[in-house]
């Protein structure tokens, strides 16, 4: 391809420095799937977008533990997820 091209590749990370926005999606990292965890992604997300990293998110259900077990808090993930990008 061309050098000029606008095409960019997706880039997805945990870490990140000033300017990153410009180029790539923030991802919380893994977190567990249990209800103090959702309850600290919201100002975790909320603080990265505040910063300027609006592009960020986190695992929805948890990347550890098993929120099945849990219906409600399966739903409550699945409802903060529709809010992230």
């Amino acid at each position: 391809k061309a050098r000029n091209s606008k095409d960019r590749p997706f880039v997805l990370s945990r870490s990140f420095f000033a300017g990153s926005h410009r180029y790539g999606a923030i991802w919380t990292g893994d977190n567990d799937g249990t209800w103090p965890h959702l309850k600290s992604t919201i100002p975790m997300l909320l603080s990265l977008q505040i910063s300027g990293m609006i592009f960020s998110g986190a695992d929805v259900g948890g990347f550890f533990g098993n929120p099945q077990h849990s219906g409600s808090l399966l739903a409550r993930w699945y409802q903060a997820g529709a809010f992230q990008p």
